[in-house]
């Protein structure tokens, strides 16, 4: 038998049955209408064929051949010899599409394997892409935090390295011997816990907030609740006898800085 055995031929996987880009006209066979054409078949050298791999002049022999209608020839044309040639050169047409059938099954195949490994690279770009965007967010609001944490030590600094500016800066309660940063947060605790002290809504409306009030993104309480939770706490001022206390935060939008 001319030609390779089944076996030899490359199998189709599974995958290629289905169809990712639509569905496929369904295969089926055709009526034949048309006669054969004789001349064009008595052209063809088969041998030549075969020497040369003439695949252009084997397709111009396919289609008289695959559609033409052989019950409908003269009986005169069944001599042995065009059979012989007919079935030479259907056997050359079976051979090379053969070759395409495994050509085209290992290029899919070869693509199948490309595009599922392009499919586990870009989930794995995903779930990448995921996880920096949730570092990012921590890495902004650590940032934030530092910040917050950077412009208290810089007040603290500032207090501590200019003793003037911290004598100008720093009121201490005459009640509670505690010490703030300005006179609005001293008459602030005075309003909240120091006894016969006037009312909050007795204050005058004219007394504005301190610039470092001003200088933090909404209070100074969030910064210095940071500073107060830091490992290392912060120290704010030199107490009488020569040790520096932790900075004392009070509840609301008061900042205030307690010497004990």
């Amino acid at each position: 038998m001319i030609g390779r055995a089944p076996s030899h031929r490359a199998q189709v996987p599974n995958q290629l049955e289905e169809q990712p880009f639509g569905p496929v006209k369904a295969f089926g066979f055709e009526k034949r209408r048309q006669r054969l054409d004789w001349r064009l078949l008595h052209s063809v050298d088969v041998d030549r064929v075969i020497r040369e791999t003439d695949i252009d002049l084997l397709e111009r022999a396919v289609e008289t051949i695959a559609f033409g209608d052989i019950e409908a020839e003269d009986t005169c044309n069944f001599s042995e010899h065009n059979f012989i040639k007919i079935f030479r050169l259907s056997q050359l047409m079976v051979e090379y599409l053969l070759h395409n059938q495994d050509v085209l099954a290992m290029h899919k195949s070869k693509l199948l394997s490309a595009h599922t490994a392009a499919q586990r690279h870009v989930a794995d770009m995903r779930h990448q892409t995921k996880e920096y965007k949730t570092e990012v967010h921590a890495n902004h609001k650590e940032m934030r935090r530092n910040k917050k944490m950077l412009h208290t030590y810089e007040v603290m600094l500032k207090l501590r390295k200019d003793p003037t500016q911290a004598t100008e800066q720093v009121h201490k309660c005459k009640v509670c011997d505690k010490h703030f940063e300005s006179q609005y947060y001293l008459d602030l605790h005075a309003a909240r816990h120091v006894p016969n002290s006037p009312s909050p809504a007795f204050l005058p409306a004219s007394l504005p907030a301190p610039a470092s009030l001003r200088a933090y993104p909404h209070n100074c309480s969030a910064s210095l609740n940071l500073a107060a939770q830091s490992p290392h706490p912060a120290y704010v001022h030199k107490g009488r006898q020569g040790h520096y206390h932790e900075a004392g935060v009070s509840s609301g939008h008061n900042c205030e800085m307690t010497v004990w």
